[in-house]
């Protein structure tokens, strides 16, 4: 066997050689092709003598086939059990679903056609009265400032404010206190 690999292989790079046919090349001629050919077949022996392609037994074949039909088979019993759970469970959530969310979604279509409303009427009116309309950019920030004062004013907000100071004032020297007295943020 391994004289018949060196022969193969000797035939392959002869007929491999790039100077087999000097001329054939260039002139066009049909050695070139018969030599590329040869030098084919060469390597295509050389290769069969080499590699040999190992088989499956049929035992395993059956085996495989066997195994892939019960699956399948299995596979398709799952998904019509799935389907059908599905479809059954689905049915009664779906009208569950639509009796207690028709409420909230007419509530918000609602609420939305309300918002829609009342947009269309501003915009009627703020182009009813012109450019001189008195909410400017100025006057809200104003509005706003104005009702923040006069919220923060409030004592209940007031004492709130310090209180809740005073909470995150502690809560700084308890974490300070749990981290003790190493000063890793030097290192």
């Amino acid at each position: 066997m391994r004289e018949d690999l060196s022969l193969n292989y000797r035939r392959w790079l002869d007929a491999d050689q790039p100077g087999a046919a000097p001329d054939a090349d260039r002139a066009g001629d049909d050695r070139a092709g018969l030599i590329e050919d040869q030098a084919d077949a060469a390597f295509a022996a050389l290769y069969e003598a080499c590699v040999s392609a190992p088989l499956p037994s049929s035992e395993f074949t059956s085996g495989t086939m066997a195994a892939i039909a019960t699956a399948t088979a299995a596979d398709a019993r799952r998904a019509k059990v799935v389907r059908k759970a599905l479809v059954w469970s689905g049915i009664p959530a779906g009208l569950a679903l639509a009796y207690f969310g028709a409420g909230p979604l007419f509530s918000v279509l609602s609420s939305a056609f309300v918002a829609g409303l009342n947009l269309l009427v501003a915009v009627v009116v703020w182009f009813a009265n012109g450019p001189d309309a008195r909410s400017s950019l100025w006057t809200v920030m104003t509005g706003i400032g104005r009702a923040a004062a006069a919220f923060v004013a409030d004592p209940r907000v007031t004492i709130a404010i310090v209180v809740f100071q005073v909470v995150a004032v502690a809560a700084l020297v308890a974490l300070h206190r749990l981290l003790g007295p190493e000063r890793e943020w030097q290192k």
